[in-house]
């Protein structure tokens, strides 16, 4: 829940980085991002801060498009250099390196896993499974509700007849059946009654900006 409400914090700076990043050349969204990367390690010591610390995660994602389309594609679609940084990630955790590190190196490591898969339509074809990319698209609706269905759900079970101490198997078992039975269709009436329309509203919004062509998005 946490993570939810720091992206209600963030995601309104992201029209302004979008804009942002199309007034820069490439070097400069590179400079750029690492005065936010040491502006976020000084916000994470000031709690009242620590939301808008994480800003680096959605700039790095806004990146995305623009390595794409960079001389930097041939270095995302190196699957050599996704295993080189998931292995120098592992290392950072058995070193146990700071966290604030941590978590901004992990962020560069994610954001290349999605760019390798993204730059290589041959890669990991099974994500593109008619299923898979339903839950994909009703993902960010179901990351949202699914925590609070779950703490909705335990604390009903918790009043009812005390003997889930004695079948802690079967509790765990009915908790995440009755979590996925109802957290499925609210997450997918919330993605097609919400975030689409929502989706609809931004990318007219971005083709009144003239920002360019915006891939079209809805239910599947």
């Amino acid at each position: 829940m946490w993570s939810v409400q720091v992206e209600l914090i963030v995601i309104p700076l992201l029209p302004l980085g979008a804009l942002l990043l199309r007034r820069l050349n490439w070097w400069q969204a590179l400079v750029l991002l690492v005065v936010i990367c040491l502006a976020s390690r000084l916000c994470m010591t000031r709690f009242y801060l620590r939301p808008v610390a994480y800003f680096y995660c959605f700039y790095i994602g806004l990146l995305i498009p623009r390595m794409q389309s960079s001389s930097l594609e041939p270095l995302l679609r190196d699957g050599r250099l996704v295993i080189l940084s998931l292995s120098a990630s592992v290392a950072m955790y058995l070193l146990s390196i700071k966290p604030g590190t941590k978590l901004l190196f992990d962020a560069f490591v994610s954001a290349h896993i999605i760019g390798y898969v993204a730059s290589s339509p041959g890669v990991a074809g099974f994500l593109r499974h008619r299923g898979l990319v339903w839950l994909g698209d009703i993902s960010y609706s179901l990351y949202a509700l699914a925590q609070i269905v779950l703490i909705t759900i335990a604390y009903n079970l918790f009043r009812l007849p005390n003997w889930w101490d004695a079948n802690p198997i079967l509790f765990s078992v009915s908790l995440t059946a009755l979590n996925a039975a109802i957290a499925l269709p609210l997450a997918w009436a919330s993605y097609r009654w919400i975030e689409v329309p929502g989706i609809a509203v931004g990318r007219n919004i971005l083709s009144r900006l003239n920002v360019g062509q915006v891939p079209a998005v809805g239910p599947t």
